[in-house]
């Protein structure tokens, strides 16, 4: 299987690190703005002015209630989910810069398992994007489609950048294991 040597302008372990930088911030912000933007219940009202507005004739205002409070509901629910997310990515960037910089090629694997699910997942997603535009003729998923491709091929780079800081921790590894059993005259044949 490829195994780049180079990440950008910099080795892999570098580039391993870089990555789970990267990603630590962009959680750490997500996390903020969602803390930020949860307590407001600006959704709430914005919603329930459109539906009257809108649907004066159709819906009362019992019903627009009852909409915007399912649909905050839904938004709860949805920010609890993206920060619990958040958190799982912020413990396993953690775990990959800890085993990057110590050398521990185990603390890379959560990370890579991760990575691997979100590539799966974008896979699904562009699949049901694709069906979503060939069943309903929806033409706002097109662009969808093109960016899908290109963020999946990102991502796999990204996964082997991280594979081949995995094999070379390891290699190395296996290399001081060796020269330390061979300086006592230990065999390891």
């Amino acid at each position: 299987m490829w195994e780049p040597q180079m990440f950008c302008c910099c080795s892999v372990r570098q580039g391993s690190i870089l990555i789970a930088s990267l990603l630590l911030v962009w959680c750490i912000t997500d996390i903020g703005l969602s803390v930020l933007g949860l307590p407001r219940n600006v959704f709430i009202t914005d919603f329930h002015e459109g539906c009257r507005e809108r649907d004066q004739m159709v819906m009362d205002e019992e019903m627009c209630q009852k909409i915007a409070a399912r649909s905050q509901m839904t938004k709860s629910v949805f920010v609890s989910v993206r920060m619990a997310t958040n958190v799982i990515l912020i413990a396993v960037s953690s775990m990959l810069i800890h085993g990057v910089r110590k050398g521990r090629p185990c603390l890379l694997i959560p990370f890579m398992i991760v990575h691997v699910m979100a590539i799966v997942s974008l896979i699904l997603a562009t699949i049901i994007q694709l069906v979503a535009l060939v069943t309903d003729n929806m033409t706002d998923f097109v662009v969808l489609l093109v960016i899908g491709p290109i963020g999946l091929c990102f991502l796999v780079y990204l996964f082997f950048v991280i594979r081949a800081s995995y094999l070379e921790t390891k290699r190395s590894k296996i290399q001081a294991y060796t020269e330390f059993h061979d300086e006592d005259g230990i065999s390891t044949a």
